[in-house]
C-alpha cells in the first residue's frame, strides 16, 4: 500500500521527491463516493441529461423519484481510512455497513460495521 510500487532508489537518482500522504485525501474521497451513491440511488442523472439536451418539462417521462438511503447495505472493499470515513457517513444516513478487510478490526475501529 502506499508507495510500495515506486523504486524510491531510481527516483532519488533521477531528483525525483517523492511524498506519501495517507490521510489527506480521505475525507474527500468518501466524500466524493458518498455523492455517487446518492445520486445514483436517487436517479440524478436522468433530470440533469434532460435539461442538458434542453428538454424541460415532460420529455422524456419524469424519471422515478428514487431510493432512500435508510436501510439499505453498503458493502465496503477495505476500512483504511477512506473505508472508515465513508461508513461513518453512511451510518449517519441510516444505511447497515458491511465490510471485507485485510484483517478484521476491533469493534472500536469498525464502529457498527460487521464484516
Amino acid at each position: 500500500a502506499g508507495y510500495d510500487q515506486i523504486d524510491i532508489s531510481a527516483c532519488t537518482a533521477a531528483g525525483i521527491h517523492v511524498s506519501h500522504t495517507p490521510t489527506a485525501v480521505d475525507n474527500a474521497t468518501a466524500d466524493t463516493a458518498l455523492y455517487l451513491l446518492l445520486s445514483a440511488l436517487r436517479g440524478f442523472n436522468a433530470p440533469l441529461f434532460s435539461l442538458r439536451q434542453q428538454h424541460w418539462r415532460g420529455w422524456p417521462r419524469p424519471a422515478p423519484l428514487g431510493h432512500d438511503p435508510q436501510g439499505k447495505t453498503l458493502g465496503i472493499l477495505g476500512m483504511g481510512g477512506i473505508g472508515k470515513n465513508l461508513a461513518r457517513k453512511a451510518e449517519g444516513l441510516g444505511m447497515k455497513i458491511v465490510y471485507h478487510n485485510r484483517r478484521r478490526l476491533s469493534e472500536e475501529e469498525s464502529g457498527r460495521a460487521m464484516l
